[in-house]
C-alpha cells in the first residue's frame, strides 16, 4: 500500500490488488449474461425434486443465467433488469429511508446514485434470471481484496423456496473467489440470522470483530452484520 502525502490526480488505486480487482469488475459488467453450468442446474433440480412443493421444479426448457450489472450509464436493456430488481427488493423490504433527505435508499443502491453522505456509485447488482426475467438479486460492493459487502438480497415472491437464491449466492461466491476476495459481510435482521449462520455458514460479528476486520475504514451499510470468511 502506498504512503501517500497527497491525493493523486485522476483515477488511482491504493495497491495493485485493488487495481486488479477493479479491472476485472469493469470487464465483468460489460459481459453478456452467463448461462449456468450443468453442475449448478443439477444441484438446483435435485433440491427442487426434494421439495414438498410439487410446483417448484424448473421447466427443463427454461434458460437460467447469471449476470453482474452496474446502474451507472446503464443501457435500456440493463435498466429493465434493474427496475425488476427494485420491485423484488420492495416486495421483501420496507423502504430504507435516509434520515436527512427522506429518500429511499433502495433505488439509489440499485442505480448507483448518491444520497447525501452515502455514495453508491460502486454498487453492483448480481442477478439470476429465468427466460430474461429476474428471479433473485443482490446488491454487491467490493472493498479491495479483504471484503465484499452484500447489503440487500431477495427473491421474487412467486419464486421463493425453490433454491434460486442459493444458486445466486453460489455464483457470487465463485465470482468473489475468482477475484481472491477473502470475506463477505452482510447486514441481517434478527429473525433471519439463523438462516445465514446455519444454511450459509456465516458468523455474527460483534463491535470488536468489526474493527478487527477493518470494516470501520469503509462507508458500508450499517445494520446488524454477519461475516463469511
Amino acid at each position: 500500500m502506498a504512503d501517500l502525502k497527497a491525493l493523486p490526480k485522476g483515477k488511482w488505486f491504493c495497491c495493485k490488488d485493488c487495481e486488479r480487482i477493479n479491472i476485472a469488475l469493469q470487464h465483468l459488467i460489460t459481459r453478456e449474461p452467463e448461462t449456468l453450468s450443468d453442475d449448478l442446474l443439477t444441484l438446483l433440480r435435485e433440491k427442487q425434486k426434494n421439495n414438498d412443493n410439487t410446483n417448484s421444479e424448473t421447466d427443463s426448457n427454461s434458460e437460467m443465467k447469471f449476470v453482474v450489472l452496474s446502474g451507472k450509464n446503464a443501457t435500456r436493456e440493463i435498466r429493465k433488469y434493474l427496475a425488476q430488481t427494485v420491485d423484488i427488493f420492495h416486495e421483501g423490504f420496507d423502504p430504507i429511508i435516509d434520515a436527512t433527505t427522506g429518500r429511499d435508499f433502495i433505488p439509489s443502491m440499485v442505480y448507483g446514485r448518491k444520497i447525501w453522505s452515502q455514495d453508491f456509485a460502486g454498487m453492483l447488482i448480481a442477478i439470476l434470471t429465468i427466460d430474461s426475467n429476474v428471479v433473485s438479486a443482490g446488491t454487491l460492493r467490493v472493498f479491495g481484496e479483504d471484503i465484499a459487502e452484500l447489503p440487500i438480497v431477495a427473491t421474487s415472491k412467486g419464486n421463493q423456496g425453490k433454491g434460486y437464491f442459493q444458486l445466486l449466492f453460489t455464483c457470487i461466491e465463485r465470482l468473489l473467489s475468482s477475484l481472491r476476495i477473502r470475506k463477505i459481510v452482510l447486514p441481517a435482521a434478527e429473525e433471519a440470522k439463523s438462516i445465514w449462520t446455519k444454511k450459509f455458514g456465516f458468523e455474527t460479528l460483534d463491535a470488536d470483530q468489526v474493527k478487527l476486520h477493518l470494516i470501520s475504514q469503509f462507508k458500508w451499510v450499517k445494520l446488524p452484520t454477519l461475516k463469511m470468511g
